[in-house]
C-alpha cells in the first residue's frame, strides 16, 4: 500500500518581477508611490533599494512603498529585488527626479571696509538649475558694478554709506527664494595735517 502524504503542497510558479514608480519626476512636497509586484509562489522576500541602500523589506507578492511628502533628499536611483525557492530577480533601476525651488545660504550681516571692493557670491541649489537672479539695495548710491548675474560687486568710494541692505531673489520654474543681507561699512580714519611755525621751523602735526 502506498504511503499517504498528508503534507500540504506548494504550487511553484514562474518568477516575474515588475517594478513601477507612479511618476518619475515630482515637485518637492508631492506624494509618490513605489510598487514591486512579483508573480510567483510561495511569496518571495522583496527588497526596495534607494542608491543601493535597502529602505523596505517584506515577504509578499506586492510591496507598496509610499512617500507622502517628497523632499529633495529623496532624489535618487531605485530598484527592487525579490527571491524565493523558485528563483530571484532584480528590476531595472528607475530614477526619481525631484524638482524644487532655489535654495541658498547667506549671512544675515556682513562687515566691509571703507573703499574696499566687495563681491557677494552665493552657492545656489535648484532643480531645474536654470535660474534667474535679481539683486536690489535700499540705498540708491550702491550699484552692482559687474556683469555676472550671479554676483553683486560694490564699493563705497566716498564713505557716505554706513549701513545698507542687499536683497537677492533667485527664481526657477518651480518658484523663488528671497533673502536679505545687512551690509555694515566700517568708517575710514581721516587725517588732517596742521602746519605750525615755531622758532623759525615749520612743524606739521597729523591730527585724526
Amino acid at each position: 500500500m502506498a504511503k499517504r502524504d498528508d503534507q500540504p503542497k506548494v504550487c511553484e510558479s514562474a518568477f516575474d518581477l515588475i517594478f513601477d514608480i507612479s511618476i518619475n519626476t515630482v515637485v518637492e512636497g508631492e506624494p509618490i508611490t513605489f510598487v514591486c509586484s512579483v508573480n510567483s509562489k510561495p511569496d518571495p522576500v522583496v527588497n526596495l533599494y534607494k542608491d543601493e541602500t535597502p529602505i523596505s523589506r517584506e515577504t509578499t507578492t506586492n510591496l507598496t512603498y509610499n512617500i507622502g511628502n517628497v523632499v529633495r533628499s529623496d532624489r535618487g536611483n531605485y530598484k527592487c529585488e525579490a527571491s524565493n525557492i523558485v528563483g530571484s530577480d532584480t528590476s531595472q533601476v528607475q530614477r526619481l527626479d525631484v524638482h524644487d525651488i532655489p535654495e541658498f545660504d547667506s549671512a544675515d550681516e556682513v562687515t566691509v571696509g571703507h573703499e574696499e571692493q566687495y563681491v557677494i557670491e552665493l552657492e545656489v541649489s535648484a532643480n531645474p538649475s536654470d535660474v534667474t537672479y535679481q539683486w536690489t539695495t535700499n540705498h540708491p548710491g550702491i550699484e552692482n558694478t559687474d556683469t555676472n548675474p550671479a554676483t553683486f560687486t560694490f564699493n563705497d568710494p566716498d564713505g557716505s554709506v554706513t549701513v545698507f541692505t542687499i536683497t537677492l531673489t533667485v527664481t526657477n520654474s518651480i518658484g523663488l527664494t528671497t533673502k536679505s543681507i545687512k551690509i555694515i561699512v566700517m568708517g575710514s580714519i581721516r587725517y588732517d595735517i596742521k602746519t605750525f611755525h615755531y622758532l623759525g621751523l615749520v612743524v606739521q602735526v597729523v591730527m585724526s
